[in-house]
């Protein structure tokens, strides 16, 4: 049987509520629902945590919702299938959806050989006040940085007024969207980040994309990416800029941050 067929069987099994972790199916009882081939005798192990990042325009407007998902994790702790079952808006599914095929993990093992198995997460999306400890998903920092948007714009330079060009420390590739893997050899995706103070990107949104997916993918990537802290008349500052991203052939090439 093949996979996505037996994730649609499967959704029915989605009756546990949920907090933001990913959950294996749990005890005999829970695993004799399951086709043998997911059954296992040891659970995966997450390598990573990884986060959905807040779709950047319902994070504007204060909208708030929840996504659920189910997914295959392969023998080599790989996830290869990704069904979302649940979603109060499309654009938070696609959130959860992107953050986990960012996940890795030691496989699950049944006997002393790796298997694959299923497993299942659930996010809720809540905004906070500007000055009150975000939950889950955002940092104060954020939350404070998109009221200085709103209200303060200029506080935020472009770009062409820092005193040097902008320098990253580290920068992670983001993954080729599975929904994708059979339908393009090629995308690409533009975003819109700010940099804060600190060299940290924050407020990822995506300005373009040759596919929907493609600008999910190149946001769960870039959050992760650090520069060295922006400067402007010698002092520390936050910046505004584009990045381009371009995907080949189920790999990935990320373009340096310009204006």
């Amino acid at each position: 049987m093949k996979i996505p067929r037996m994730l649609m069987m499967l959704c029915a099994l989605l009756c546990v509520p949920l907090a933001a972790k990913q959950t294996p199916a749990k005890g005999k009882a829970g695993q004799s629902k399951l086709p043998p081939e997911f059954q296992y005798d040891t659970p995966p192990h997450p390598l990573k945590v990884v986060k959905p990042v807040y779709p950047y325009g319902l994070l504007h407007d204060g909208i708030k919702g929840s996504a659920k998902a189910i997914f295959v994790i392969n023998d080599l702790g790989k996830v290869v299938e990704v069904k979302i079952v649940q979603t109060t808006r499309p654009e938070f599914g696609a959130a959860l959806e992107a953050a986990i095929q960012r996940l890795t993990f030691d496989p699950a093992l049944k006997g002393e050989m790796p298997t694959m198995t299923l497993s299942q997460m659930e996010q809720e999306f809540v905004p906070s006040s500007p000055h009150g400890r975000a939950p889950g998903l955002l940092e104060v920092e954020d939350m404070d940085l998109l009221e200085r948007e709103l209200k303060k714009p200029e506080s935020i330079v472009g770009a062409s007024k820092l005193d040097s060009p902008l320098k990253p420390v580290s920068r992670e590739a983001p993954v080729f969207p599975l929904a994708l893997q059979n339908k393009a050899e090629t995308g690409e995706a533009l975003l819109e980040v700010i940099i804060d103070q600190e060299g940290k990107v924050r407020l990822p949104r995506v300005v373009s994309a040759s596919d929907p997916a493609f600008g999910y993918a190149a946001v769960q990537a870039v959050v992760a990416w650090r520069f060295e802290p922006p400067k402007s008349g010698g002092k520390k500052t936050a910046t505004a800029v584009r990045i381009p991203f371009k995907f080949q052939g189920h790999k990935h090439a990320t373009a340096p941050a310009s204006s």
